[in-house]
């Protein structure tokens, strides 16, 4: 599993007591049965695909120009090629722009709960400009134009991917390729729940004094 190729790993380490203690050695509130576990870490282990997947670019006032942008723009996807080409560069078929000054503030407070939520609506926002665009690009038709043996290593083959659930087989594959055709907006709340996202947002409100 340390070799997924886009899901990564998430480890959760437990420090727990190997024995039970004798009664001779207990303490009021103290642990003292086996298995009962003293404290707990979860390590999230990213891969290096995904990374290379999704990589925002700062957005100033100087690009909003370049791009016709409005000021209060805070994120513009701007595409160069085929989501569902094999061959290109993920990052040269798509450039996620996004506010420069949200991007300082997030990795600014990089361990907060909010810069937690806002890093995965980036994401999710992200995965909606290319389920669209790859909607859009099949000219109406109800099924995609490839297998997605054929785009796997193509940006739209690599979110599939990565949407999918991890046992996934060729068939669950080719069904939500068809589903990102017929209805983008669904694929969209199955990255939410894979982004965890419902449940980041929660906490971080929860969070708040």
């Amino acid at each position: 599993m340390f070799r997924a190729a886009t899901h990564g790993v998430t480890v959760d380490c437990y420090l727990a007591l190997a024995q039970t203690l004798s009664p001779d050695q207990r303490v009021p509130l103290v642990p003292w049965r086996i298995g009962t576990w003293l404290s707990h870490a979860r390590f999230r282990v990213r891969c290096w695909e995904d990374a290379e997947l999704f990589r925002p670019q700062p957005l100033d006032s100087e690009k909003r120009t370049e791009l016709g942008l409005p000021e209060g723009t805070v994120t513009f996807a701007e595409f160069d090629g085929d989501v569902a080409d094999a061959e290109a560069d993920s990052a040269d078929v798509c450039t996620f722009w996004v506010d420069e000054e949200l991007l300082q503030a997030i990795d600014a407070q990089a361990r907060s709960g909010t810069a937690e939520v806002l890093q995965r609506w980036l994401f999710a926002e992200f995965v909606a400009a290319v389920l669209h665009r790859y909607s859009a690009a099949t000219c109406g038709t109800s099924t995609p134009q490839e297998r997605i043996d054929d785009i796997r290593e193509s940006l739209i083959g690599r979110i599939v991917l990565l949407l999918a659930d991890r046992n996934a087989d060729g068939e669950r594959l080719e069904a939500l390729l068809h589903t990102c055709v017929k209805s983008p907006a669904e694929v969209l709340a199955i990255a939410q729940d894979r982004l965890r996202l419902r449940r980041a947002a929660v906490s971080s409100l929860k969070g708040q004094t």
